[in-house]
């Protein structure tokens, strides 16, 4: 017998699991199962996106664009609208449904641009800001910690 860490670490990767293990949501079995959630998160995801949305209209139009195209055309748009496209204040979506009012971007002007021009700036990083929260976003755990260090020294005893 194994236990309950192992299972869920080696499952499907290291274990081959019964079509109707319990434990598997991703099993044969469950396939009819994962598919409803699956349609119900989408669902809340498409109405959070409508009710969210500056132009609700547009997304619904949008939406309705994607009926009839296949699944992977739908789930692009969701990502694409729901984690990619920003609103004025540079936040997402999902950024907004976390309950951050703002993001501001981190550009290090100390780092050389690959592109040749006199407006081109290296982004390093976004400060996403809520009420009571806030969230540093960087690419690479190098460029994270140096982000971080240099937020907390800006910011003294209010982190």
């Amino acid at each position: 017998m194994i236990t309950n860490a192992e299972c869920a670490t080696n499952r499907i990767s290291n274990y081959s699991c019964q079509p109707d293990c319990i434990f598997n949501p991703f099993s044969s079995g469950h396939y009819y199962v994962f598919r409803k959630i699956e349609r119900n998160v989408t669902s809340k995801t498409l109405s959070w996106l409508v009710n969210s949305s500056t132009d609700p209209a547009r997304t619904v139009s949008e939406i309705k664009d994607t009926t009839g195209k296949t699944d992977l055309d739908r789930y692009a748009y969701l990502l694409s609208e729901f984690f990619f496209k920003r609103d004025a204040s540079g936040r997402t979506c999902a950024e907004r449904r976390e309950g951050f009012s703002e993001a501001r971007v981190w550009i290090d002007k100390s780092m050389k641009p690959l592109a040749i021009g006199k407006t081109t700036k290296v982004v390093s990083g976004r400060v996403l800001l809520g009420q009571g929260q806030c969230r540093l976003e960087a690419i690479g755990h190098e460029q994270l910690s140096e982000f971080k260090a240099r937020f907390e020294s800006a910011m003294g005893d209010r982190v």
